[in-house]
């Protein structure tokens, strides 16, 4: 997850992450990942841009802060 700022405001922007153990996950569940980033064509970048292949991914706690 990035979040860019400027003059008009903030927005908030995740990335694309390839994970062969998806089925395995909860939603808005907490996770570490560790991953090789690649630039490739994403259709929900409608491009090009950084996509994550997980090499490894551990469930983490929330943070204090979210």
């Amino acid at each position: 997850m990035a979040m860019t700022c400027c003059a008009r405001g903030y927005g908030i922007l995740g990335y694309a992450c390839e994970y062969a153990g998806t089925k395995d996950l909860k939603q808005k569940e907490w996770v570490k990942v560790t991953a090789k980033v690649a630039r490739e064509y994403f259709a929900d970048y409608k491009g090009e841009g950084p996509v994550l292949h997980a090499i490894s991914v551990e469930k983490a706690k929330a943070p204090k802060i979210p």
